[in-house]
Order: structure tokens, then C-alpha cells, then sequence
């Protein structure tokens, strides 16, 4: 697969839900409403799509997003079944990292192999301005808990 400027394209970045705990200033404003998430893909048709890609089309790296993809609570299977798919190489998440100190044990043994966690501030009154939550710490926690499995 190529752009429009004949590079490959050899990865993916898939949205896995629109939901998302927090309400940040950036992505949700107060005034605008919570999407329905019935439009989201199925773990099965994630799957299909992303082994399709990557048979034919040569993606080897995928980056789960969202919304916040820990949100969907069929995530670890998810992670399971792309991590199982031979041509990928690389499985990584992008995350909010409220939950990870709970999940990030599940989230690598399933075989997510990377996380990047979105970390609007370390002030804890500029985080929850920015975030609509007041949930650093366990945004802190979650990144150590992701450290401390690799």
C-alpha cells in the first residue's frame, strides 16, 4: 500500500471506540454531547480489517487508539487476537492511562508490546482543567504499573 507520494504505508493507527472517561478541552468540550459508541467496530470485523491489511497490504504496525480504547471492555481479546496475527510486528495503544495500573499486566500478557500515554500536565489543577477529570494520580500510577511490566 502507498500515499499519494508513492511511500509505503506499513501502519495502522485504528480507532477502537469514541468513548472516553475524560472530558478534555481539546477533544470534548462541555457543550458538545457523547457520541454513541453503536457505530464501533466489533472485535471480529477489527480483527478481519486488520488481518486483512496486513496480508495484503503489507501494514505490520498497529496503534489502537480512541476516544480511549480502554473503554471497550472486549480490549485484552482484541489485543489478543491482533497480537496473534504473524504480520505485525509491532502492537501499541495510545492511552488516557487512568485504568493501566489496573490493565497494564492483562494489556502485555494479551501482547501489547507498546503504550504511549497522553499526559496533558504534572500540575494537578492544570490536569483536571485540561482533562475535566481530576485523575493524575492515577494516570502516574498507571505509567509506573507500565514500566514496571516492561
Amino acid at each position: 500500500m502507498q500515499d499519494g507520494m508513492g511511500r509505503g504505508i506499513g501502519y495502522l493507527r485504528l480507532s477502537v471506540t469514541r468513548e472516553c472517561p475524560m472530558r478534555c478541552i481539546y477533544c470534548r468540550p462541555a457543550h458538545l454531547r457523547m457520541f454513541s459508541n453503536k457505530h464501533d467496530l466489533t472485535a471480529d470485523e477489527i480483527v478481519m480489517l486488520v488481518q486483512h491489511l496486513a496480508h495484503r497490504h503489507g501494514v505490520k504496525k498497529v496503534r489502537l487508539t480512541g476516544g480511549e480504547p480502554t473503554a471497550r471492555r472486549d480490549l485484552v481479546t482484541i489485543i489478543k487476537r491482533l497480537a496473534a496475527i504473524d504480520q505485525i510486528d509491532e502492537l501499541a495503544m495510545t492511552t488516557n492511562g487512568l485504568t493501566l495500573s489496573r490493565d497494564a499486566a492483562r494489556f502485555v500478557d494479551a501482547g501489547l508490546g507498546r503504550v504511549n500515554v497522553s499526559l496533558d500536565s504534572l500540575d494537578p489543577v492544570r490536569f483536571k482543567r485540561l482533562t475535566g477529570v481530576d485523575g493524575l494520580s492515577r494516570l502516574l500510577a498507571g505509567i509506573a504499573a507500565a514500566q514496571e511490566r516492561g
